[in-house]
């Protein structure tokens, strides 16, 4: 009897943990959002349902210099990939920005990474034009006019709910003070096909003109900041590995304005530019921003490789939040079972 009662508790576990599934699947699919209307704006986010945007590991975040703690685990990345310009097959406008789809073959490693990632694709979030930034993290308060990401994911099959699984190099990019930036020649390449790609869901292959380094050409790779968030879209799942170089990309001012002057969020018909999708900044709450071995730490703190991994960045310098979760989530694992059969 007893058996047969234990069987019939698994068996109404496993068909609740089903539907549940299934519900989180269906209810993300049909989430309307928006950054352009009140209605569905970043602010009604954290009312979508089953997803995550009302999380205490959000993105973007502003990162204060000297609040960050020098990181010696956090040295040179590896990238596969990134000279190839054919590695680069077609851009879109997708409604919500434009973005780069990437071909297999692009890869990152090192860096205080546990593991290799691979790309996916790149892109960008803006204000509107050069004057009016759009930046979704900031440093030291400061919103640039533009940022760059680079989305990656683990090359090994990860969990959904991996807390690393999703690795993002973030770019400032900002306007330049010369006639013509270094980047400029990529960037003028890039930017010159947003007027084919005005209206959402429009795209275009590519030509293999420029590859992802032309595009972050005069960055120091080596100075950044990393620490542990989430999407910057809904679901906003928590299960990202930030890094935000410190170095911006330096554009023309031209370049930057043709972002937020020749894409729209639905047709061209209905004069609805392209502008402000970007996030606002989010709590950091009990997170710590560490900083590579290059990067500026005005007041010097390092900590070691031993004592801190990147895998550790959620744990605060006066506990083990992280162990605690892990514990709790343990032992409810083990008496769940109990509790229910106690209870039928």
């Amino acid at each position: 009897y007893q058996l047969k009662r234990m069987d019939s508790i698994a068996f109404t576990c496993n068909l609740l943990l089903s539907l549940f599934c299934l519900s989180f699947v269906g209810a993300t699919e049909s989430v309307k959002w928006c950054y352009e209307h009140p209605k569905c704006g970043p602010s009604t986010w954290n009312k979508l349902g089953t997803n995550m945007c009302n999380g205490t590991r959000q993105s973007p975040i502003d990162i204060i210099q000297k609040n960050t703690a020098r990181n010696s685990s956090l040295n040179e990345f590896s990238f596969k990939g990134y000279d190839n310009a054919a590695k680069l097959i077609e851009t879109e406008n997708n409604g919500h920005t434009v973005e780069v789809k990437l071909d297999k073959g692009v890869q990152l490693s090192g860096g205080g990474l546990s593991t290799t990632y691979t790309a996916l694709q790149f892109h960008l979030h803006w204000g509107n034009g050069s004057m009016q930034p759009g930046s979704e993290h900031k440093l030291n308060g400061k919103q640039y006019p533009m940022e760059l990401h680079i989305v990656h994911i683990k090359e090994n099959e990860a969990s959904v709910y991996d807390s690393e699984r999703i690795a993002v190099l973030g770019f400032f990019i900002d306007v330049s003070s010369k006639l013509e930036a270094k980047s400029d020649a990529a960037w003028s390449k890039f930017s010159n096909l947003l007027q084919n790609i005005s209206s959402k869901d429009s795209k275009i292959h590519l030509n293999d003109s420029f590859s992802l380094n032309d595009l972050i050409s005069g960055v120091n790779l080596t100075k950044y900041y990393r620490y542990l968030g989430s999407l910057t879209t809904p679901g906003c799942n928590e299960t990202v590995v930030w890094t935000i170089f410190e170095d911006p990309i330096v554009l023309n001012s031209t370049i930057i304005n043709l972002f937020s002057t020749n894409l729209y969020f639905n047709t061209t018909s209905d004069h609805n530019k392209m502008i402000n999708n970007f996030r606002p900044e989010q709590q950091l709450n009990s997170r710590e921003v560490m900083a590579s071995m290059e990067a500026t730490v005005p007041m010097e703190t390092t900590v070691s490789m031993e004592t801190t991994s990147p895998s550790t960045l959620g744990t605060t310098a006066s506990g083990t939040r992280i162990g605690q979760e892990k514990t709790t989530l343990t032992a409810l694992t083990v008496l769940a079972p109990i509790l229910i059969y106690f209870t039928l």
